[in-house]
């Protein structure tokens, strides 16, 4: 079993050119996960235990997490069904938007353009952002914890558990 404790460095780095590479697939929604075990896309057992420095920061994208001679694990964040949207810009709009997503303690990340936002897909929730803009869709992407908005359930805020 290969133990993963810690990062590496980025999988554009030099050093690891030249090397094998095998993916260890997270969701988004686990890229803070202290403990956990799971198979890399080669087949490899990979242990996790991650320290207080590394939960705090959580898995990022191309994060090298072991490394020999031969091989490279690398951090592949699975994309998964999103909701992406483009608010309009009069504020009456933005603060509507921004109500109904907080008060369902949905995360936010930043999409691909400084105009997208993403969440991950839920029905009611995508009902109801159809009524409030014009610009929403479903699509598949990649829900990167360094283009997250909020933080609520990945730092130990309100989750599902929580009720008003």
């Amino acid at each position: 079993m290969i133990l993963v404790e810690d990062v590496l460095g980025s999988s554009g780095e030099r050093r690891f050119d030249g090397r094998e590479r095998d993916y260890l697939e997270i969701e988004w929604y686990n890229t803070r996960k202290k403990i956990d075990r799971r198979t890399s896309r080669s087949g490899a057992d990979v242990g996790i235990r991650m320290g207080e420095a590394l939960f705090s920061r959580g898995w990022h994208q191309g994060d090298v997490v072991y490394a020999d001679e031969k091989t490279v694990l690398i951090v592949d964040i699975i994309p998964c069904p999103c909701i992406a949207l483009k608010p309009a810009a009069d504020a009456c709009g933005l603060i509507s938007l921004g109500y109904e997503i907080g008060n369902r303690h949905a995360p936010l990340f930043y999409g691909d353009s400084p105009e997208e936002l993403l969440l991950p897909f839920e029905e009611p929730l995508m009902r109801l952002l159809e009524k409030r803009s014009a610009a929403v869709l479903v699509r598949e992407a990649r829900l990167l914890p360094e283009k997250r908005l909020s933080a609520a359930r990945a730092e130990g805020g309100h989750g599902p558990e929580h009720h008003h």
